[in-house]
This record gives structure tokens, sequence and C-alpha cells, in this order.
């Protein structure tokens, strides 16, 4: 079948971000000249923030995800307070990282809007984002397949994510699937090696790099916010940002750990296996990324449920915020 087998789902006009109303790809312009960007969204995740030390803290249910939710909420209050004071007109939050619901709303600034929970907009897992200028992301990680503190791209059971031979970010699905509401990529936050991989992939982007390789107890945290948000406001001063949406066709090879998986899911998808890699062809990235979002979350069975599926997930998600809430309480109350 074209463009992926039974991935291809007849949603061209619905995912094809990267095209126009005629079906022409949209070639977006540079902005040169003075573009004062006032509505904002920020995209979090939680291996890039200050309160992630290891693969434990990243995994709902644990001591150290609690204590990382509670410090990944002060990074990116940090970073929305600054963009509020600084004159921002809307600024919209959206939890990116495993159950969506990771940040403590009573930890941010009311001012804010905050999306938990994933949503069926048009672009996987996001709420609609129409009337956002510009997008800032914070508590990014590595391209799956590379160097960096708990690399991945999209979920760590996929080995490998590589277009033309180069890996793939998040950073890069994310952004694409943006591009739908015309949405600037401003600035990237994470450690060295995705903050060097998203500025390969738009140039000119503000970043603020968070260096793990120290440890936790040589790290300090509020220094380090400081910096974030003053490289985030210097950040609102290019005039040159690009939005970021790679012309297509674009094909993806996509390598998971577990080899026996990769065959199960090249049956269940209708995906050629090219020397043990799944192949995934696509209009462009935006709909690379829906097509990896399928493969990696769902079967055919739950996209016919989609509605059904995202309501039980998100529900699990806001019980999962509420028992960090209780481990916290608990936690510092050992601590007196």
């Amino acid at each position: 079948m074209e463009a992926g087998g039974l991935l291809d789902l007849s949603l061209a006009g619905r995912y094809a971000s990267c095209r126009g109303t005629n079906g022409n790809w949209r070639q977006f312009p540079s902005w040169g000249g003075a573009v004062r960007f006032k509505r904002f969204l920020i995209v979090a995740d939680i291996e890039g923030s200050s309160g992630c030390w290891s693969r434990q803290a990243s995994v709902d249910g644990t001591d150290e995800w609690a204590l990382a939710c509670r410090e990944m909420s002060a990074d990116v209050n940090c970073l929305a307070t600054a963009l509020l004071d600084a004159g921002a007109d809307r600024l919209v939050i959206q939890d990116f990282h495993r159950s969506a619901h990771n940040i403590l709303p009573e930890l941010i600034d009311p001012r804010a809007e905050l999306v938990s929970g994933y949503h069926d907009s048009g672009a996987p897992g996001f709420a609609d984002m129409g009337g956002i200028q510009a997008v800032l992301f914070i508590g990014m990680h590595a391209a799956s397949g590379t160097e960096g503190f708990l690399a991945h791209t999209l979920t760590s059971r996929l080995a490998m994510v590589e277009v033309s031979g180069k890996p793939v970010s998040e950073f890069e699905l994310f952004a694409a699937a943006l591009a739908r509401w015309n949405i600037h990529p401003l600035f990237f936050s994470g450690c060295p090696i995705a903050c060097s991989q998203a500025a390969y992939a738009v140039p000119g982007l503000g970043l603020w790099p968070i260096d793990k390789s120290a440890g936790p107890r040589a790290f300090d945290s509020e220094t380090w916010r400081l910096g974030l948000k003053q490289a985030a406001l210097r950040a609102l001063e290019n005039e040159n940002t690009r939005i970021f949406c790679p012309l297509g066709p674009t094909s993806a090879l996509v390598r998971l750990r577990d080899e026996g998986r990769a065959i199960k899911l090249s049956r269940l998808w209708g995906l050629p296996l090219e020397r043990g890699a799944l192949r995934v062809d696509a209009r462009d990235m935006a709909d690379l990324y829906y097509r990896l979002a399928l493969l990696c979350y769902f079967t055919p069975f739950l996209k016919a449920i989609l509605p059904l599926a995202l309501v039980l997930f998100n529900a699990k998600g806001r019980l999962g915020r509420a028992w960090v809430r209780r481990r916290l309480r608990s936690l510092d109350a050992c601590s007196l």
C-alpha cells in the first residue's frame, strides 16, 4: 500500500500539515525584519529537566519521579513567568512526558494555561494550538541511537529512527507537527547533545544546555534556572526564526531493540522490513510523526476507539499526578 501500508489510513488531508489548501507544498518565509511574538507554547519533557538524574526518575510510580515532577514544574514555571513578565499575551504549557500529567498545576503561574494529557487535534498528542506564534522546548533529550542523557525518540523501545541516514529527534517531529499552526521554533533546552541536534535542524535556535555529567550534588538548580530564563528572553529577539517544515515525501528506517517485536509490528501495520528495520514512508515530517505515534503507542483497535482510549489514558494520568502529590507530602514529612 502507498505511504506505509495500513499506516496510510487515508488521512492525507488532516495530517498534511506542510501542504497548502491546493495540495502544493507550502514555502515558509524566513521572516526577516522585526518579528514580535506575543503568544507562546512551552513543550515540556522530563529527561532534560533539572530534577531527572536517572532512568528511575523518568518512570511513573517511583519516588525519584515524584521529586523530578516537582523540579520539572519549577523549571517550567521559571520559563513561563519570565515570558509573561516580558509581555506575553498568552502562554500555553503542554506536558509531553509519558502520562503528560507530570507538571503540578499549583506550582505554575496562574496566568499560564497548562495542558495536561494527550489530545486529538490533528497533531498527535497536542491540544489545538491555533493562534500560538512561537514554541519553546524545555526538558528535552537526544534522539534514539545517539549519545546523550536518556536519549530516545518517542519510546526507549526504538533503538534508532533515521531519515536519509540521520537520527530523528522528538524536537524535529514536534516542531514539524506544530507547523500546521504556523508556529515558529524559538528556543530549546536539553542535554548538550540534544541541543546540538536541535541547532542542526533549526539554525539560529536559542539554546540552554543542562550538563548532567557531574551528577546532582554538583548541580545548582537556581543558578541554572536563572540562565534558562535569560537565554529564553534573549531568544525572543530572534527576528529570523523559521517554521520547521522539511519538504517531503520522506522515508524513515525504524529499528526496534526487540527484533521479534519488529516482525509483529511489520505484520500488524503492513510495513516492509529492511535489514531488520521497519521502513515507514510518509508525506512529510509531520506525517512521519503521526505514523510513528501509531507504531509506538497504538494497535489498529486502539486507533479505532481513539476518543475513548484518550479519555481512559488521561484519567490514568490524573491518578498518577494525585499519587505524586501524596508521595511528595510523605517524603517531605520524612525529611523533617
